[in-house]
């Protein structure tokens, strides 16, 4: 199989991909005539447009409607300091978008921005180079750079209580701590198992000490555009009127990490499964055009972390993760937002 993805520089990247079995060289030319022509005639239609602000109408009605959708309309912003890249605009904003801006956005980066074209798989790699240059050797822009987006002011120490339109039982917690962007792959890498760390941690205690089913999610986003900003957070969907115990226990678990050692059983717990799963994912297509090809052009550093990936994740020490707990999961650094429904 194969995977072929075209990627052209319009700020947050527009991507095209095709995914086929078995492909021959007839599959190949009819892939590349196809993201060809979609790129010079992109078919800026009436109906599409109609059809499109219509699911973005029922899209916004949907997230208006729960807790986690709140979070995603508001509560992402509010833990970016505002910034705008994060969240939603008002539906009363986003519906006045209108074709021929759209249009006017797109077209010139369709027809003249750098383009970024991966091809995964099991392919005659001449043949496929070949091809390329057959449909895109039109004069472009230069190649894709690199984007560096404006410095993000955490919230820190700030809580913000958001309501939620509903009548359902179901409140969201989050909290939120600030961590660095992406592109120190080994502290990213290091990051990712302190958020297993912490997950376990939260599930042990909130169910053993407190009787309760509720299942923690916690992950570290950090950002590719915006430099230093990442968040590591914690969330859980509970009873309304348990939020505000639960977020005080979500902050407690953290900062007991900082206080109260990582083990070493916690280290293997958090990386056994991990590297299981790095074994089987490095054989996979997807891993390399998703997390090595695709933006390459712009970060030639991805092509490298396949060959670091497997060794250092084997080499994280519990002094690795220690380390980084108490420089991150500082409670005073923390910021909370609460979903609360029935409002």
């Amino acid at each position: 199989s194969a995977i072929i993805c075209s990627r052209a520089a319009i700020g947050q990247s527009v991507l095209h991909t095709a995914q086929c079995s078995q492909l021959t060289h007839l599959h190949f030319v009819l892939l590349f005539q196809l993201i060809a022509t979609h790129l010079q005639d992109p078919a800026f239609r009436s109906a599409a447009y109609r059809h499109a602000m219509e699911k973005m109408a029922q899209m916004y009605g949907q997230l208006q409607s729960t807790a986690e959708g709140v979070m995603q309309l508001k509560g992402e912003r509010f833990l970016a300091g505002g910034n705008t890249l994060y969240g939603f605009v008002p539906f009363s904003e986003a519906q006045k978008f209108r074709l021929d801006q759209v249009k006017q956005w797109l077209e010139p980066v369709f027809s003249h921005a750098g383009l970024e074209i991966s091809v995964v798989g099991d392919f005659d790699p001449e043949a496929v180079i070949a091809l390329a240059k057959t449909y895109f050797a039109d004069p472009r822009e230069k190649p894709l750079q690199a984007e560096t987006g404006e410095p993000v002011t955490f919230p820190v120490g700030k809580t913000l209580q958001l309501d939620v339109a509903s009548d359902s039982d179901r409140a969201m917690v989050t909290v939120g701590w600030p961590t660095e962007d992406f592109w120190d792959i080994s502290r990213t890498r290091r990051m990712n198992i302190l958020a297993t760390v912490l997950d376990d941690r939260l599930r042990k205690q909130i169910r053993e000490e407190l009787g309760a089913t509720y299942s923690p999610v916690v992950y570290n986003y950090p950002s590719r555009v915006n430099p230093g900003y990442g968040v590591l957070r914690a969330q859980m969907i509970v009873a309304p009127d348990q939020a505000g115990m639960l977020g005080e226990k979500l902050l407690e678990v953290g900062a007991g990490i900082v206080d109260n050692k990582v083990s070493k059983d916690e280290l293997e717990r958090a990386l056994e499964p991990v590297l299981t799963s790095i074994r089987d994912t490095v054989r996979s297509n997807s891993y390399w055009m998703e997390s090595v090809l695709a933006g390459s052009s712009r970060h030639p550093m991805q092509l490298e972390w396949p060959r670091t990936i497997l060794d250092d994740f084997s080499s994280i020490t519990v002094k690795d993760i220690q380390t980084l707990a108490e420089k991150y999961l500082r409670r005073e650094k923390s910021a909370t937002v609460i979903v609360i429904p029935g409002k």
